[in-house]
């Protein structure tokens, strides 16, 4: 669900569909997800079994981290919504593929 919320942001400022302030307030709100997922993954202990997904979960929040940031700082940039709309749907199918 916060993947599909993280691309919709995205897609709208790609397609100049949402304000500018809209977009500065629900970035803010996913990047401190992002951010609490992030730091909650990089803290919590696995069985080394699982220390590789972890390690690629841990990066891959950093990249949505990276990429809400971006976004939230230039909300009204059509480009950088439809290439930061692209990572977060590379990021989420990448998810997806941990949870295998």
């Amino acid at each position: 669900m916060a993947a599909l919320a993280r691309a919709l942001v995205a897609d709208q400022v790609a397609h100049g569909d949402a304000t500018q302030t809209f977009v500065r307030v629900h970035t803010a709100y996913l990047e401190r997800q992002a951010s609490t997922l992030e730091r909650t993954l990089s803290t919590t202990r696995v069985a080394s079994t699982l220390a590789a997904k972890r390690r690629r979960a841990v990066r891959l929040s950093a990249d949505v981290h990276r990429e809400l940031g971006l976004l939230h700082r230039h909300p009204g940039d059509p480009k950088l919504g439809e290439r930061v709309g692209a990572a977060l749907e590379r990021a989420a199918k990448q998810a997806e593929r941990l949870g295998t």
